[in-house]
């Protein structure tokens, strides 16, 4: 019985602390979008909140040159661009601008 116990509060804990994780961008709509990246700039310090804004200038930016000269339409890359960045966390996307000027620097 105490073993049981142990092991469903051990559960309950390990539910708890990823419920409490980093806020996430939310892309389903654009009122969604901006409180979630308003969430995010609210947990950051000032510095970060800088880095935080040009971080999504640059993958805006990035997605958008990715697709020119291609056929897709406006709202297509737009979706797309969405899409990479709904459930993201501003660490995650530090780390997409990261990895995307690794690339270019290649």
């Amino acid at each position: 019985m105490k073993y049981t116990f142990k092991i469903a509060s051990l559960i309950l804990v390990a539910l708890l602390l990823t419920a409490c994780g980093d806020p996430k961008i939310d892309a389903s709509s654009d009122e969604a979008m901006k409180k979630s990246i308003q969430a995010i700039k609210e947990k950051l310090t000032e510095e970060k909140k800088e880095e935080f804004k040009e971080a999504l200038f640059g993958i805006y930016m990035s997605g958008a040159l990715a697709s020119m000269g291609g056929d897709k339409s406006e709202e297509e890359v737009q979706a797309a661009i969405l899409a990479n960045l709904d459930g993201k966390t501003a660490d995650d996307l530090f780390a997409m601008v990261k990895e995307l000027k690794d690339n270019r620097n290649r």
